[in-house]
């Protein structure tokens, strides 16, 4: 457009000074400036409005006038060179004549993306002139007819461009539109509908910088589903999905609506709490969260009850960047899991040395000589019926240069999380195997699997060829799972328990009763024997409940023709009541602690002798 204008005004000039002193003068001295000064400021304001940013309205209301305008602009451009026309002489004429022309094919190319600006202007300067021209006969007629082709020829040139202009334009907006789109379902769970992993780490970082500007804190939670794998297993994917729609939309309401809700994968989800919080304040939002998951959750005709735990943290106490606030509250998560589901924590200074400790025993585990620092206790497994040990639990230990005795329930949860847990499997297994060398051959090997054994193919084939590669008959190795384990992924799980049962070797479900769905699992998998958890023997001397669990337990596994082991016996009273109960097979204190490989061969003799106090129990 300001090009534009530069051409009217180099016309208007060239043609007012080639008529001074052949028309009146009022036509070059006083009307050809007032042209060249309003051309001016329509230059100037185009210039300066190149940089606006404007909306469709304000864009549609541009092109309005800028037709407007152009067709006034050719009105007075009209009737000036008409005017000058008629005082003209003949190469004057000739002049205005080019002008028009020039002027004509300037306005084309300068307004080609405003066609029909142009066309107005040109239309009102070209035709009525053409027209006039005609009327003149002779050299006019040849003017107007070739001034005609011409322009008739620019505007054949304008409407291609034009169209093609307009289709570069919708073109480019439906990709924008498709950039915004791809743009929104890269940073949206399609399930849910909520901002996934991506948005929420990008959203945190914002919120920090923010609120490092301001001098503001926030938090940041992790909110992990409790017991949603059996649901999922037992009802189908479907309900699982529709549980998670229905679980974005309690978190939504329940978190209000200054706090970012995400979805961060599978039933894990991710929670920003903006502005100035304090820990009174969290603790409160998240138990309120906990208690709305609490409520039933609705599929087809079904009341599917969950819980949901969150852990979270807070900024600046705790963390300066989204990334380590997430594995703060990630720490909190799971320490709420371990000590006591369905509520919210925050992580604190006494997490802050835990996680110290944990990162001082991962890196003492990656640098550490596993083959020379881990070693093993057995503890006995006593067959009442037989009055007579058959079998010992391999019970891993590490004593460390650096940290010393480090105990297996702290060790062995970080080596599971560093993921270097199967390497320690298989060098306590080997040492198990080879300690059951010296064993009579009627004693078994009892060895605990943990939930990445039994989730990695290329593990579980590792420990199929260290028992084939032993010697040990593999009758006398029995693997115990847990049903944590055992929720992971129950298909790779029955697979890898398939495998063990190829093999020829027995498998055991640990701590039965402390899982979620027990009796689903022993239907499931292939069981040689279940574990009573400790916990139901505690209290069993004046706990009825805890006798009718146990009663039940035996029952089932007598029914399923599955072998039953009643774990924790302290005291006689005890032993006494599970033999009561049917119980045959018994592990705890009372019948020996976790000895030394050395120490079994020992053991055993000592158990032919007539002083045996265990014989009183048959």
């Amino acid at each position: 457009m300001p090009v534009l204008y530069l051409v009217a005004m180099a016309n208007t000039g060239t043609v007012a000074l080639s008529h001074r002193g052949i028309v009146p003068m009022y036509l070059t001295d006083i009307i050809a400036p007032i042209i060249i000064v309003g051309c001016l400021l329509r230059m100037l304001f185009w210039v300066r409005s190149r940089n606006l940013v404007l909306n469709d309205r304000q864009v549609s209301a541009a092109a309005r006038r800028a037709t407007i305008v152009g067709g006034f602009i050719g009105v007075v451009f009209l009737v000036w060179l008409v005017a000058l026309w008629v005082y003209g002489t003949v190469e004057s004429r000739a002049h205005v004549a080019l002008s028009i022309g020039i002027t004509g094919i300037a306005a084309i190319l300068g307004m080609m993306h405003l066609r029909r600006a142009a066309i107005v202007m040109v239309t009102v300067l070209t035709v009525p002139f053409a027209l006039f021209l005609l009327t003149r006969g002779g050299v006019s007629t040849m003017i107007a007819i070739n001034l005609f082709l011409v322009l008739t020829a620019a505007l054949y040139v304008l409407h291609v461009a034009s169209s093609d202009f307009k289709t570069m334009v919708l073109a480019q907006i439906e990709t924008s539109r498709l950039s915004d789109e791809n743009l929104r379902l890269a940073n949206l769970d399609i399930l849910t509908n909520l901002p996934n992993r991506r948005l929420f780490f990008g959203e945190a970082d914002r919120l920090i910088n923010a609120a490092a500007a301001s001098g503001g804190t926030l938090a940041i939670g992790v909110l992990d589903l409790d017991g949603f794998k059996p649901v999922n297993d037992l009802h189908g994917h479907v309900a699982g999905d529709q549980i998670l729609v229905q679980v974005a939309a309690r978190l939504k309401e329940a978190a209000g609506t200054s706090a970012i809700v995400s979805r961060l994968g599978g039933d894990e989800f991710g929670i920003i709490v903006p502005g100035s919080v304090q820990p009174a304040e969290i603790k409160e939002l998240g138990n309120h969260i906990c208690q709305s998951l609490r409520q039933p959750f609705a599929f087809n005709e079904l009341a599917i009850k969950l819980s949901g735990s969150i852990g979270f943290a807070l900024y600046p106490e705790v963390g300066q960047s989204a990334q380590q606030l997430y594995e703060r509250a990630d720490y909190a998560l799971y320490h709420v899991k371990q000590s006591g589901r369905g509520r919210a924590t925050i992580f604190d200074k006494a997490h802050e040395v835990q996680v110290r400790t944990t990162s001082q025993i991962d890196q003492c585990l990656r640098r550490a000589d596993l083959e020379a620092e881990l070693f093993l206790n057995f503890q006995p497994l006593h067959d009442i019926s037989a009055d007579r040990t058959i079998a010992f639990e391999a019970l891993g230990r590490w004593n460390s240069p650096e940290l010393g005795h480090v105990a297996p329930g702290v060790f062995i949860p970080i080596a599971e999380r560093s993921e270097m847990i199967s390497t320690i499997t298989h060098i306590l297994l080997r040492k198990a195997l080879a300690e059951m060398n010296a064993w009579p051959t009627d004693h078994a090997l009892s060895f605990n699997l943990s939930m990445r054994d039994l989730m990695s193919p290329r593990s579980m084939l590792a420990i199929v060829s260290i028992v084939r590669e032993s010697g040990i008959e593999p009758s006398r190795v029995g693997f115990e799972v847990t049903e944590t384990a055992l929720m992971g992924d129950a298909d790779q799980a029955l697979d890898a328990i398939r495998l063990i049962k190829a093999l020829g070797a027995k498998v055991s479900l640990d701590d039965f009763g402390t899982g979620y769905s027990s009796l689903s699992q022993v239907h499931r998998f292939p069981f040689d024997k279940i574990k009573i958890d400790r916990s139901f023997v505690t209290g069993i001397e004046t706990d009825h409940a805890s006798r009718s669990i146990v009663r039940s337990v035996v029952d089932l596994c007598r029914s399923l023709n599955i072998g039953c082991v009643v774990e924790g016996m302290e005291t006689e009273a005890q032993a006494r009541i599970l033999v009561a109960l049917g119980c045959n097979e018994m592990q705890g204190y009372y019948f020996g602690r976790p000895i030394t490989g050395p120490q079994v061969m020992e053991y055993l003799a000592s158990q032919d002798a007539p002083e045996n106090p265990k014989r009183l129990i048959a």
